[in-house]
């Protein structure tokens, strides 16, 4: 495990994953290579997780005179609606 670790590049590394390695830092590389890999999956996640989270939260925040722009920057209802974002960031 620890020679394939010294080498420059992984092994079955497509072309674009070569010309990062190649131009950046070996550990810059690879984080970016990886962080672009578990996006997807990432996001497929949490876009379910926020969808079970209740749209009658915005709509309290709408009587107290929130409009579309503050609840989407504040996460609808940011003082009763965060807490509720909590565990699905930790996933």
């Amino acid at each position: 495990m620890l020679g394939h670790a010294a080498r420059p590049y992984p092994l079955k590394a497509g072309k674009p994953q070569r010309i990062l390695i190649i131009n950046f830092q070996i550990m810059l590389s690879l984080i970016l290579i990886f962080t672009a890999m578990s996006m997807p999956s990432t996001v497929f996640i949490l876009t379910g997780f926020m969808k079970t989270i209740p749209y009658d939260l915005e709509d309290s925040g709408r009587i107290d005179g929130a409009n579309e722009w503050i609840i989407y920057l504040q996460g609808h209802n940011y003082a009763s609606d965060c807490p509720l974002h909590r565990p699905g960031n930790h996933l």
